[in-house]
């Protein structure tokens, strides 16, 4: 994978500014630089850790609403609003407010 910078003149990763991104010059004239696949995923990796806290309970959430949802739809005949088409592809594609949705305004009757 490849990046092409603007004004990466001296080849030295150093003195383009470059650092720690786990960026290395190839080529110093034009500027273009190979991107270390290794150090990209460590922080990738290291970024994700800090959003994990809240990404996995929201992605939780997320899931047990759907099959929950989904789970009552197919299992119930009627639903008070719509159609039962448009109930899944509300409740597919609109992350925990779909399913949030269903309960409220779309859950037929027992």
């Amino acid at each position: 994978m490849y990046q092409i910078t603007k004004g990466s003149t001296s080849g030295s990763p150093a003195a383009d500014g470059i650092g720690k991104s786990g960026f290395c010059s190839l080529d110093g004239r034009t500027g273009v630089q190979k991107i270390d696949k290794e150090s990209w995923l460590i922080d990738m990796s290291e970024e994700l850790r800090e959003y994990l806290p809240i990404l996995l309970p929201l992605v939780t959430l997320q899931v047990v609403l759907l099959i929950t949802a989904l789970n009552h739809l197919f299992r119930h005949p009627n639903v008070r609003v719509g159609s039962k088409g448009l109930w899944i592809f509300i409740i597919i594609f609109l992350n925990i407010v779909g399913p949030v949705l269903y309960f409220l305004l779309g859950k037929g009757e027992e």
